[in-house]
């Protein structure tokens, strides 16, 4: 396990929101069976850049990491993914980001092999 110097607290909050139905919102994260395309992905970037799922494993070259949890949000998307919100208007543009069975909030282990 790589150990940053900072505030590791935006990524370990990130990797637990796996845990409740997060799912990945970063640009190499393209999960076509969760509804995750990289058309749905630049969106995300355009109308939701602090999103915490945007959040990367990334450091500069002195260790640290390029974001603090103070800069980031759970936006709508991720709110929906968590079950917080019953439905987003995306879904509309979206419809394949719903979960099998429109239950958001449950994590699907399965939804992430090819």
């Amino acid at each position: 396990m790589r150990i940053f110097r900072g505030d590791t607290s935006a990524y370990i909050c990130h990797e637990l929101l796996h845990l409740f139905g997060g799912v990945d919102l970063y640009a190499e994260a393209v999960y076509k069976p969760m509804g995750v395309s990289a058309e749905f992905l630049k969106y995300v970037e355009k109308n939701y850049l602090n999103d915490i799922m945007r959040v990367q494993e990334e450091a500069d070259a002195y260790g640290y990491l390029s974001y603090t949890i103070d800069a980031l949000e759970i936006s709508p998307i991720t709110a929906y993914r968590l079950g917080w919100l019953d439905t987003i208007p995306e879904l509309k543009q979206f419809p394949n980001f719903r979960l099998p069975g429109d239950m958001p909030g449950i994590w699907a282990p399965y939804s992430y092999m090819p």
